[in-house]
């Protein structure tokens, strides 16, 4: 059954079978991967989200492997959505119930691969795609966040009575749709210039 999830991230909708997550997934600076050198910037960063949007429109997928793995054994989960906060590229991703969560809150993080000049099987050519996002012991960016486990739309509505929730919204056109994302703010948490605040999460 499919339920529309949100916390601490986008509304999506997710199957209930598996479990969602949010997730730092690379942050603005000059970083050494094997012998070479990446700078990325903002516009790095909102380049990979812009093109990983196209990619998701056009149906292709961001699998989350173990390490770095190309192989289908090594795959657990779906990358269902980027963007960009601040510095940083966050991610929401649904894992399976059957894989085990310690073995991701006990890891260094996640490292993600990334390819310039990416072309899909339909031909369509993106400067630079997230082609997957790897569970590592040591990752190349430092200084990563927790796994946050994302909560269902049912216990939002249990806690509603208990605290207020908030919402942030940004509207993007993405290939001449205009395409809204939603995420809850923590306590404490600031909307960016660009998104709008509520009290509920808009109508899907």
């Amino acid at each position: 059954m499919d339920r529309r999830f949100v916390a601490d991230g986008f509304i999506r909708q997710l199957d209930m079978s598996r479990r969602s997550y949010r997730k730092d997934i690379l942050r603005v600076g000059h970083w050494r991967v094997g012998q070479d050198d990446w700078h990325v910037t903002k516009d790095t960063l909102q380049e990979i989200a812009k093109n990983f949007e196209s990619g998701r429109s056009r149906r292709l997928d961001c699998p989350v492997v173990w390490n770095h793995s190309n192989d289908v054994r090594d795959r657990i989960g779906m990358v269902e959505s980027v963007a960009v906060e601040g510095d940083t590229l966050v991610a929401n991703f649904s894992i399976p119930e059957g894989v085990d969560e310690s073995l991701l809150v006990n890891s260094g993080g996640v490292s993600v691969e990334v390819r310039e000049n990416f072309c899909d099987g339909l031909g369509n050519s993106y400067p630079i795609m997230l082609t997957h996002v790897g569970i590592v012991n040591h990752p190349v960016v430092p200084g990563q966040g927790e796994f946050k486990r994302l909560m269902s739309l049912d216990a939002i509505k249990k806690n509603e009575g208990q605290s207020k929730m908030r919402y942030a919204t940004r509207r993007l056109t993405i290939n001449g749709k205009p395409t809204a994302f939603t995420r809850q703010l923590a306590e404490g948490d600031v909307a960016a210039p660009d998104e709008t605040v509520s009290d509920a999460p808009p109508a899907p």
